[in-house]
C-alpha cells in the first residue's frame, strides 16, 4: 500500500511539472527604425540590414513576447517589422498590438506576440507629454480553456522615458514615471 501511494504521489507530481511551460519575453530598443534623421541617415541607419540583423536574433530567440522602441510611427512600419521579421522564415503565428501615438511622437512603442501561446485581450495607453506609455494585457492560451480551465495574465508596460543628462530630462523622466505610477 505504501508503495501505491509513493508511486501515485510521484505520478501526480509529475503530471503537474508536464503541465508547465515557458513564457520569453523580449524587450528591444530599435533606435529610430525606419525613422531617419540628420544623425539617423539611410546610410547609418539602413532599415534593410536592420531586418537582416533583427532577423538572426529572432530566430535564435523566438521571442513569444517582443516589445520594442524606437519604432516609426507608421502603421505600414509595424507592419513592415511584422512581416518582414517576425513572420519570416516560414513563421505565421506572430500578431502585432494596436498602434498608438497620442504624443504625435516620430517614433513609439509597439508589441508582437506569438498567437499560438498568446492572446492580446487589451491594452491601454499612459499619455505623457513626450510618449505614450504602452500597457498591453495578455492571456496565455491553455489547453483547458474551452473547458473552463484558468489561464495566466501578463502584463507588459513599455516605456521609452526620455533621454538626456541635462536637469530637465531628469524632470521629464520624473514626470513620466509619475503619471505612470498615478494610472497605476
Amino acid at each position: 500500500m505504501r508503495i501505491f501511494a509513493i508511486f501515485s504521489l510521484v505520478f501526480v507530481l509529475n503530471q503537474l511539472v508536464l503541465a508547465q511551460d515557458t513564457l520569453k519575453v523580449m524587450q528591444y530598443n530599435l533606435l529610430n527604425y525606419n525613422n531617419y534623421t540628420y544623425y539617423c541617415t539611410a546610410s547609418n541607419n539602413n532599415v534593410t540590414n536592420k531586418d537582416g540583423y533583427l532577423q538572426t536574433i529572432i530566430d535564435y530567440t523566438l521571442p513569444d513576447i517582443f516589445c520594442v522602441n524606437e519604432i516609426e510611427e507608421s502603421t505600414a512600419t509595424l507592419d513592415h517589422l511584422l512581416n518582414t521579421v517576425m513572420n519570416s522564415n516560414g513563421r505565421t503565428y506572430y500578431a502585432r498590438a494596436n498602434r498608438t501615438n497620442y504624443g504625435s511622437s516620430d517614433i513609439i512603442n509597439a508589441m508582437y506576440y506569438d498567437t499560438r501561446k498568446l492572446a492580446l485581450h487589451s491594452q491601454d495607453v499612459v499619455v505623457t507629454s513626450l510618449r505614450d506609455i504602452n500597457i498591453y494585457n495578455l492571456y496565455y492560451k491553455s489547453t483547458d480553456l474551452a473547458s473552463g480551465g484558468d489561464t495566466v495574465w501578463v502584463t507588459c508596460i513599455v516605456m521609452h522615458l526620455k533621454a538626456g543628462s541635462y536637469q530637465s530630462d531628469e524632470d521629464d523622466r520624473a514626470a513620466e514615471v509619475s503619471t505612470l505610477m498615478n494610472y497605476l
